[in-house]
């Protein structure tokens, strides 16, 4: 398939105008797109990626509910088509004794032109889309980073639920303090390598967690104790005492793992 000659005039005119119809490049850069754009969420951005290049054979559903080509497959197809078209009409005056064409007539170079701006848009849209859906799995990414051990070891929990692909999955814990959770050897273990305790089973952690939730209750009663002390001796105090809430935590500040505990991704528990 020859490439598109952009600079020819019908060529360029119909760039312009599918570009200026996309709903795709023309929704708002990198500022907060609107609700109503393509862009405005993941699952429109996959939709639309979707809607341009199908399944792994470039097809889609129709509303009717059979199969058709995505849209880049489809235009890409037209191309041949005419292509074969041009092809076959050079054969058909071969077969009549007429010298080809050298150049196709110019309805068919017309269609071939327009398909080309088309497709030369199409794929810009996908490129911009892919573009946007890094950008969404980037934020996603940061949400969870963030969340991960937030809070310390307070055994926060998430169940599979019900997007579990194994029904038997529903109500097996999927997370714990924004961890991974996967299975080995018919246990639970955490399954995440951002976190200090990968390799630990959700067994050792929750004991863990109990050590570390006993020693911060013992820190801030000691410190509640000297406030107190302090407030009556003196009338005010300078020691501080942090809600017994829940607070943010620094990664540095939690418990190293544990000598007692498995780490079941690099030993064998049976050993």
């Amino acid at each position: 398939m020859k490439t598109a000659n952009k600079d020819n005039p019908i060529y360029v005119n119909a760039y312009k105008k599918y570009y200026i119809e996309s709903q795709i490049l023309n929704s708002t850069g990198h500022e907060i797109p609107s609700i109503h754009t393509v862009l405005y969420d993941k699952r429109n951005v996959e939709a639309a990626i979707f809607s341009l290049t199908g399944d792994a054979d470039g097809m889609i559903k129709s509303s009717y509910g059979y199969e058709i080509p995505a849209l880049i497959p489809n235009l890409k197809q037209e191309l041949q088509k005419i292509d074969k078209d041009f092809k076959d009409l050079n054969q058909n005056r071969w077969n009549q004794g007429r010298s080809p064409l050298k150049e196709m007539p110019p309805d068919l170079l017309l269609k071939k032109l327009d398909i080309q701006a088309a497709l030369a848009v199409s794929q810009k849209e996908l490129q911009t889309l892919k573009n946007r859906e890094k950008e969404y799995t980037d934020i996603k990414k940061n949400e969870d980073d963030r969340k991960l051990l937030q809070y310390g070891l307070v055994c926060f929990s998430r169940n599979h639920g019900t997007g579990a692909a194994d029904p038997d999955m529903m109500n097996v814990l999927a997370e714990i303090d924004g961890q991974v959770v996967g299975q080995k050897n018919g246990l639970l273990i955490i399954e995440d390598n951002r976190s200090p305790y990968n390799g630990m089973s959700v067994i050792d952690y929750r004991k863990l967690a109990k050590e570390y939730t006993t020693k911060k209750q013992a820190v801030y009663y000691d410190l509640y104790k000297a406030h107190e002390q302090q407030m009556k001796l003196k009338g005010f105090s300078t020691i501080e005492v942090p809600g017994f809430g829940m607070h943010t935590v620094s990664r540095a500040d939690l418990p190293p793992f544990p000598e007692w505990a498995v780490n079941h991704l690099t030993k064998n528990p049976d050993k």
